[in-house]
C-alpha cells in the first residue's frame, strides 16, 4: 500500500475518533456537576483520599468564630458561622450563613438552631436555618474560605420536603457554575431525611440552597448536617484529549516514514 494511502485512512480514523471524543466532552461540559442521592455512589466519584468529614456536634459547632459556648439542644447560634481551617481538622475552612430576613431588635432570630425541636421535628446533631417559626423560608449558604475551591461536597438534609422551585446553586467566584432542581431528586411531600452529593468538573468555591418560600407549600422545618469536602478527578478537556491523539499518530507516522525509507 502507498504511503499516501496509508495517510488517508490514518486520517480518517482519527477524525472519526475525534468527533467523537469531542461529542463525547461536549456532553459532559453541558451537564458540568452531578448530583448523587446517596452516600455510597457519592464517595464512589472521588478521588481516593480526598474527603474530609465536619460532623455537626455540639463541640464541632463551638470551634465556629461566633460561637463561645457548646450548644445544647434549641438554642440558636446565630445566622453566621465561620470554621476557620486552623480551628477545624480540615484543610480548608468554610462558612454557613442564613439567608432568612432576622429581626432586629432579636438577630439570632433568622440563625441558625442547634438540634432545633420546632413543630415535633427531633434532630440530633444538626443545625435548622432560618428558626423565626411557622415553617419558615430556609435558604441558606455554605462557602469555602481562603480562595480554596473544591469539586465535590456533600451533606444531610432532614425532615425536608422540596416542592416546586427549591434548587440547589454552585458556584465558581460568583458565576454560577450549574443548577439543580431538587423536586427533580427528591419527593415532594412528606418529611425525610436525605443525602445530597454533587461533584463537578468546574471546581467551585460555594453553593446556595433556595427553599420554595410559598407556605401553602413550605411545611418543612428543615435541618442541615455533616458536611463532607472531597475533590474528583479531573476531566480532560476536548481540545486537549483530541491534540494528544493527533499527536500520537503523527509521531506514529513519522517513525514508520522513516523506518520505511531507511529499508
Amino acid at each position: 500500500m502507498m504511503y499516501g494511502e496509508v495517510v488517508k485512512k490514518l486520517l480518517v480514523i482519527v477524525a472519526v475518533l475525534c468527533g467523537t471524543m469531542l461529542l463525547s466532552n461536549s456532553a459532559v461540559q453541558a451537564q458540568p456537576a452531578t448530583l448523587s442521592t446517596d452516600l455510597a455512589t457519592w464517595q464512589s466519584l472521588l478521588t481516593a483520599g480526598t474527603e474530609e468529614v465536619f460532623e455537626t456536634t455540639s463541640g464541632n459547632i463551638l470551634l465556629a468564630d461566633e460561637v463561645s459556648v457548646a450548644p445544647v439542644t434549641n438554642v440558636k447560634v446565630g445566622p453566621i458561622l465561620t470554621f476557620q481551617s486552623a480551628n477545624t481538622p480540615l484543610s480548608r475552612g468554610f462558612q454557613l450563613e442564613s439567608l432568612q430576613a432576622t429581626d432586629p431588635t432579636n438577630p439570632l432570630d433568622g440563625g441558625f438552631t442547634f438540634n432545633d425541636t420546632e413543630g415535633g421535628a427531633a434532630y440530633a446533631d444538626a443545625l435548622s436555618p432560618g428558626d423565626v417559626d411557622d415553617f419558615q423560608n430556609d435558604d441558606w449558604t455554605l462557602t469555602i474560605l481562603d480562595g480554596v475551591f473544591i469539586s465535590a461536597l456533600g451533606f444531610n438534609v432532614k425532615h425536608a420536603r422540596f416542592p416546586a422551585d427549591e434548587t440547589l446553586t454552585l458556584f465558581s467566584n460568583g458565576t454560577v457554575v450549574d443548577e439543580f432542581k431538587l423536586d427533580d431528586f427528591f419527593p415532594a411531600t412528606g418529611n425525610g431525611d436525605f443525602f445530597i452529593g454533587l461533584t463537578s468538573n468546574t471546581p467551585f468555591n460555594r453553593i446556595d440552597f433556595n427553599e420554595e418560600d410559598n407556605a401553602a407549600d413550605n411545611g418543612d422545618d428543615i435541618a442541615i448536617a455533616d458536611f463532607r469536602f472531597a475533590n474528583t478527578t479531573v476531566v480532560p478537556e476536548p481540545v486537549s484529549s483530541t491534540l494528544f491523539i493527533i499527536g500520537g499518530v503523527a509521531f506514529g507516522l513519522r517513525s514508520w516514514r522513516k523506518k520505511k525509507m531507511t529499508a
